[in-house]
């Protein structure tokens, strides 16, 4: 029995099909999944279908799944191969800017109902959470008028709360079109490095173990780049 995934209608959850059995007896399937590969704590049992939607996934982790298929007695036949999916992270996103005042502001889109935090920085190293709100809506800063200059990002509040250790970057050079930092953070905590060339846009170009040596062989084809880490969640 072949089992494969199909489909992914949602961030938190994923529509998995496969081969029906050949067998004439086959009464049901069963669906077992986990975050280790060849372990699968979780089942779900089907009815004699070839389509499931397994929900409540964690952004950012891996899981795997098998199938097996079970007759009117029970008896089970041996698990499928394994399929895989990463549940991707869910980002807001930062518009309709506006700067009045002194203040500053802008509107905070994402997943409706879901919980993010709100940080700054003046350098794009050290960052403070300074409001944690549910999407969507707009975040003012009041005290805009104080900094030369402020960045300004999001985090999920689930994935802020389960890495609160930033990583930092560091010891950074440019040469020959290529870009290179230190990224330093709690030892073995895997980090995502994240660029923009507009800080509203961002994209993960590469994922590692703190500490190491991030290089960005591109850098010298953009006007611009700046650059981020994200923790990634265990």
């Amino acid at each position: 029995m072949l089992f494969f995934q199909l489909n992914v209608h949602a961030s938190q959850s994923v529509t998995l099909s496969w081969d029906t059995s050949t067998a004439t007896n086959v009464a049901g399937y069963k669906i077992y999944y986990g975050t280790v590969s060849k372990k699968y704590p979780n089942v779900v049992v089907v009815g004699n279908t070839n389509t499931v939607t397994i929900t409540g996934l964690v952004q950012g982790t891996t899981y795997y799944f098998a199938a097996s298929s079970y007759n009117s007695a029970g008896m089970e036949s041996t698990l499928s191969n394994e399929a895989q999916y990463t549940v991707p992270i869910t980002t807001a996103t930062l518009s309709s800017a506006l700067n009045t005042g002194g203040q500053f502001s802008f509107a905070v889109t994402g997943v409706t109902g879901k919980v993010y935090v709100v940080q700054a920085s003046t350098n794009l190293v050290n960052w403070v959470a300074i409001q944690t709100n549910t999407a969507p809506f707009v975040f003012v800063d009041t005290n805009a008028v104080h900094f030369h200059q402020r960045f300004y990002r999001t985090y999920d509040q689930a994935l802020y709360t389960v890495a609160m250790t930033p990583a930092t970057l560091t010891a950074a050079t440019r040469s020959a079109g290529q870009f290179s930092c230190q990224i330093t953070g709690a030892a073995g905590q895997q980090y995502i490095v994240q660029a923009s060339t507009d800080l509203v846009n961002w994209v993960s170009i590469q994922t590692n173990a703190s500490p190491f040596v991030f290089v960005d062989p591109n850098a010298g084809s953009f006007q611009q780049r700046f650059y981020r880490t994200l923790n990634l969640p265990p």
